[in-house]
């Protein structure tokens, strides 16, 4: 299993509910809810058979200080 990793965070796109690969934006079988929080976690997209990992902290409005 190849990980890619970034210097800097991956930014990831939501749709339905869905995490989107971020290199060829194919939908990944990881739901992500409003209140979800990932650091590190290894998304893995079966469409393009790559693993990137990721950090997503949930839209702003839903962040706790």
């Amino acid at each position: 299993m190849e990980l890619t990793t970034t210097a800097q965070a991956v930014k990831i796109a939501v749709k339905d509910g869905n995490a989107v690969c971020p290199i060829c934006g194919g939908l990944t079988r990881v739901k992500l809810l409003p209140t979800t929080q990932l650091v590190d976690f290894p998304l893995y997209c079966k469409r393009c058979r790559s693993t990137t990992k990721i950090t997503y902290r949930g839209p702003e409005r839903y962040r706790q200080s």
